[in-house]
């Protein structure tokens, strides 16, 4: 399984997996980023959305195994 991240707009992504809609990731008031994937229990804020997306897949890559 594989993360596809949509850039829908310059401070938001939406996440699909398999063409299933999973989470977003988006930039929130104090200009961290927020990412919220419930099928993965994962919900983070960061400063570098990279490090988020990095991150991301990470999870899903141990939850695969």
């Amino acid at each position: 399984m594989k993360l596809n991240w949509e850039h829908v707009s310059q401070n938001f992504y939406n996440i699909t997996s398999e063409e299933h809609p999973m989470g977003t990731l988006q930039r929130g008031q104090n200009y961290n980023w927020i990412l919220d994937i419930p099928q993965l229990n994962i919900h983070r804020e960061g400063q570098y959305r990279q490090d988020l997306m990095e991150y991301a897949e990470k999870k899903l890559k141990e939850e695969s195994q």
